[in-house]
Formats: structure tokens, sequence, C-alpha cells
């Protein structure tokens, strides 16, 4: 690949992957642009330059969810990073899995429509989610207990390489 290093993009791009590296989690690809004034047109070809460059040579990549940017490891580096961090990996069972689903597809709903769904009593299952950062209560209902609402999160795209919910497979009857 052939890289003008002079060129407008190329410095966008540099800029992009500059605020990217430093930031503790997605940014939004809206507030960079307006933020540091660059042009719609000139941010996206920053952007695929951008993306070319890390795609070609680091073992990073640059992951979208929604308007959301973020640097993330490739999976084929991650056990390096795990054995450097010596982190452990939150691991979702079975019911976690499932009612993160009832959440990603039903959203918002209650826990009273998550148990219904499911058939059990979801309460810890959805604590440990909203823990775990890949949901979150957006408000409540104007009913009687006003129950909560839950949707998932940013984190939750980011985790299941989604760029928005129109990404999530189609449920098969």
């Amino acid at each position: 690949m052939d890289i003008d290093r002079e060129g407008k993009s190329f410095h966008t791009a540099m800029a992009i992957f500059s605020v990217l590296f430093v930031s503790s989690g997605p940014l939004s690809q809206n507030a960079i642009r307006e933020r540091f004034a660059i042009p719609a047109e000139e941010f996206a070809k920053g952007m695929e330059l951008l993306k070319a460059i890390i795609d070609n040579y680091t073992p990073l990549r640059v992951q979208e969810a929604q308007d959301k940017i973020a640097l993330t490891t490739k999976a084929e580096y991650a056990g390096y990073i795990k054995a450097l961090l010596k982190t452990k990996r939150a691991r979702l069972t079975g019911a976690s899995l499932e009612t993160l689903a009832v959440v990603a597809y039903k959203q918002p709903v209650t826990k009273t429509e998550v148990d219904r769904i499911r058939g059990v009593d979801c309460e810890s299952t959805l604590t440990q989610l909203h823990e775990e950062g890949l949901i979150r209560a957006i408000g409540s209902l104007s009913s009687p207990g006003a129950p909560l609402l839950y949707q998932t999160t940013e984190k939750f795209l980011l985790s299941f390489n989604l760029k928005g919910l129109a990404d999530l497979p189609e449920i098969r009857q």
C-alpha cells in the first residue's frame, strides 16, 4: 500500500488515530469531526485511510458501533493481551445469553416482560448484565410499581461486533 504521508487524508487519519489511541472507550464520530472542525467528506476519507493502515499494519482494528468508533485488538492477538494483563474475561452463561437476547430484541423491555418470555425470574441475571455494562436502565414505565425499562448498551454492540441493532440476526420462528 502506497501512502501519501503529506496528504490531508493522512493527516486526518492520524488525528483520528491519536484521539482513539488515548481514549478510554468509544468516541462519537460526529463529536470528533465537530471538535476538530473536520469536514464530513474529509473525515470519511481519513477514516477509510485509517482503517486501511490499521488493518494492514497493526494488530488493531477500528471497530464501529452506531456513531461510535474505538480501537480494539484483533481477535488473533487477544491471547497476548490476556497473558500480559492476566485479566479474567467475563463468561456469559446460557441464562445470561438468553436474557441478553430478550433485551436486545424486545428493547426497551421490563423485567416482568423478560421473566414472562423466559419463564423464570431474571432479577439476578439482569443485575449481572447491568454490572457487566451490557444493558442499562433507561427509565421506567408510568404504571403501578414504575418498572424499569432496559436496553442494550454500546458495550453490547462492541462485544458482539455489531454496528447497530439492525445487524442482529433475524429471529427464527
